[in-house]
């Protein structure tokens, strides 16, 4: 698996950039067979312009339901004043656990890796969190 590493310049222009990321607030919810995102609005005081965040794309909606028994995501979407369910099969990567493991933010993680279609997947996942 080749991995992509950016040179010091590209390092650096990427740290200046996030300096000044707003924060984005999310909760989480899920059971055995679901899970969701939502955006949780908070007032924004500091009269600084708003500019593009990075994260999760917006193309999947703004609050997904995963139901993974069905095997489907779906979210419910106002077009052009009409109500709309838009919902799309999910796409599951087969993982394999690499031995490797690290500490991110205090918290013992693995690392796994799989393929999805041309592109080499890396995921650190938590095993004490369900």
């Amino acid at each position: 698996m080749k991995q992509y590493y950016p040179d010091q310049k590209q390092r650096d222009e990427v740290l200046e950039m996030s300096k000044n990321i707003p924060s984005i607030n999310y909760q989480f919810s899920y059971n055995k067979t679901q899970s969701q995102s939502v955006n949780i609005q908070k007032i924004d005081n500091s009269q600084q312009a708003q500019g593009g965040s990075m994260g999760i794309s917006p193309d999947i909606g703004e609050k997904p339901i995963f139901d993974y028994k069905e095997k489907v995501f779906y979210n419910e979407t106002d077009l052009f004043v009409k109500k709309m369910i838009i919902y799309d099969s999910l796409n599951y990567i087969n993982f394999t656990d690499t031995g490797k493991s690290k500490t991110i933010l205090g918290i013992e993680t693995k690392e796994a890796i799989g393929k999805y279609k041309d592109v080499d997947v890396i995921a650190w996942y938590a095993p004490l969190i369900p």
